[in-house]
């Protein structure tokens, strides 16, 4: 059980640690997660929309139903992200081997959950577009 002092001490310390309260400094510290954008979706911007329409008619081929164009959608999606974040990482090397700076290799690593993250969802959509290209009857 904490006594009155610790009590007391607790309440003071906790008015103190309430976060920025000034405009500049909420905005500020808004950012501070903020490193590359890859936690973001993909963008879609016109070319990035035309580039994943282009690649997911290729991956469906001809005449595909609604839901084997939706896969093929959802698997030119994770490719054209997983593409993004290899550029980003492929860009960001050369200015690791520069310097030997622990924080800037920490941040070069971090790409690895991302594209992990963004292969699992390439994969997925590719196993449901192999299940929807099963003929009738098999499992």
């Amino acid at each position: 059980m904490a006594t009155a002092k610790q009590v007391a001490a607790n309440r003071a310390n906790a008015a103190r640690s309430t976060g920025p309260r000034t405009p500049t400094g909420r905005a500020k510290s808004s950012r501070n997660a903020f490193r590359h954008g890859l936690s973001l979706p993909l963008p879609r911007d016109l070319t990035t929309a035309t580039e994943i329409d282009r690649l997911a008619q290729a991956i469906a081929g001809e005449n595909p139903s609604a839901q084997q164009l939706m896969a093929a959608n959802e698997l030119a999606t994770a490719h054209c992200e997983l593409m993004r974040i290899r550029a980003l990482r492929f860009a960001a090397t050369p200015a690791l081997s520069a310097t030997l700076d622990p924080r800037r290799l920490r941040w070069v690593l971090g790409f690895d959950r991302y594209e992990q993250a963004a292969l699992s969802r390439r994969k997925r959509a590719a196993k449901t577009l192999d299940r929807l290209d099963l003929p009738v009857g098999l499992p």
